[in-house]
């Protein structure tokens, strides 16, 4: 059902679209009004619109990842295309009202049109292309954070990140990129917040070669991860999940040879007296009928005198989870909002779409992720690892060593 809509409310954006665009196009004359020309850019147009039925279509194959491209390309350029045809209506109909502007003779009137049309165009696409150019920028964002416990080791540098989507929107390139980013900052313990896959195993550039990367991080106390919604080996259209889920085990296989450990409803302890908890993303829980713990009863066997780490795809429940004994609470999901102006709707749904709060004697770590989805560019959002260095209360026969 939500697909249904969903699909209404985009024919009707696209149509909106194509309506200015003919506008548009008549504005500036022959030859644009022929109705050749007409009909070739409403063919290209249309074409490119259907993408996401085209990537749906191409399920295996080497045109796949490409039309996948083409289609979060085109979702961004409808976004921001529907937002300044939008712009341009409402000042138009206030314009209307002006006297100054109705007693122009018609063919000015024309030229307005086909410069307002243009320059809308020139932004949509400046808006792609410098959006593409900004997701493929990773900046490292430090934080300092202090955990009241005392632990065996007195500081801890934690490397997260999250979403990255390997497939369609992140290759080869961009993991090496990643992973020389994570490298260079020499962390003690790297945890993924889940999304580490986009749903299809075939999208992943050279899976090998990937994994190889990835087993090539090595920090002293491991590679831990949480399954994300995007976890789930099933077929989407349009972002929409189509049919059951599958079994694919060569997801599992690739994390055994990128040495990553998931924790799914389930804790460990770390050598350095950290115990680290991951839940499994409730998206992808209730698609796999697996069981979600609520927060009190994830973390109940645990030492609360100890540092306590959790991993959880969503930022949804990492209040509840402080509240249950979490110290240090580590996310993704939001993408920050990834594309303006989303970013500022993220505030309206979430407490902590990005960054580092204190909650309580806890603190909550949101990452804006490592990758994208959908369309592969980000507008007033970054792409970005968080890197915490955690340090810890003295243990108690250290405290005052003369006594």
């Amino acid at each position: 059902m939500a697909l249904f809509f969903a699909g209404l409310a985009y024919l009707a954006g696209n149509l909106y679209l194509s309506f200015w665009l003919l506008r548009w196009l008549a504005a500036w004359g022959w030859p644009l009004t022929a109705p050749a020309a007409g009909a070739a850019v409403l063919t290209v147009f249309w074409l490119w619109a259907a993408s996401p039925v085209w990537a749906f279509l191409a399920r295996k194959g080497p045109l796949r990842r490409p039309l996948r491209r083409a289609c979060g390309m085109w979702l961004a350029f409808m976004l921001y295309g529907f937002l300044l045809a939008g712009a341009f209506a409402g000042l138009r109909h206030l314009a209307l009202r002006w006297p100054g502007y109705t007693a122009l003779p018609v063919a000015a009137r024309a030229r307005v049109l086909a410069a307002a049309g243009s320059l809308a165009l020139a932004i949509d696409l400046a808006l792609c292309v410098g959006g593409r150019r900004r997701a493929e920028r990773l900046r490292v964002r430090r934080r300092a954070v202090s955990v009241a416990k005392a632990c065996e080791t007195p500081r801890l540098r934690v490397a997260l990140v999250a979403d990255l989507h390997l497939g369609s929107n992140l290759g080869l390139a961009g993991l090496r990129r990643l992973c020389a980013a994570i490298r260079a900052e020499k962390p003690d313990l790297v945890c993924i917040a889940g999304d580490l896959f986009d749903n299809c195993f075939d999208d992943i550039e050279q899976p090998d070669e990937a994994a190889r990367l990835l087993a090539g991080l090595r920090p002293r106390w491991g590679v831990w991860g949480c399954w994300g919604n995007h976890d789930l080996p099933e077929e989407l259209l349009a972002g929409f999940s189509v049919g059951r889920p599958k079994q694919d085990g060569r997801f599992e296989a690739f994390l055994h040879k990128a040495g990553i450990r998931m924790l799914c409803e389930e804790t460990a302890r770390l050598g350095c007296g950290v115990q680290l908890a991951g839940r499994a993303d409730r998206g992808m829980a209730r698609r796999a009928h697996l069981r979600r713990a609520a927060p009190e009863e994830l973390l109940a066997g645990l030492d609360k005198t100890a540092p306590v780490f959790v991993l959880d795809h969503q930022p949804r429940e990492d209040r509840a989870l402080a509240e249950a004994g979490a110290d240090l609470v580590l996310c993704g999901h939001t993408h920050d909002g990834q594309l303006w102006p989303a970013n500022w709707l993220m505030r309206l749904l979430w407490h902590n779409p990005g960054g580092v709060r204190r909650h309580g004697g806890a603190w909550l770590a949101t990452t804006s992720g490592a990758g994208v989805w959908g369309p592969p560019m980000r507008v007033g959002t970054r792409s970005e690892v968080l890197v915490l260095d955690v340090t810890f209360a003295p243990c108690p026969e250290t405290e005052n060593p003369l006594q």
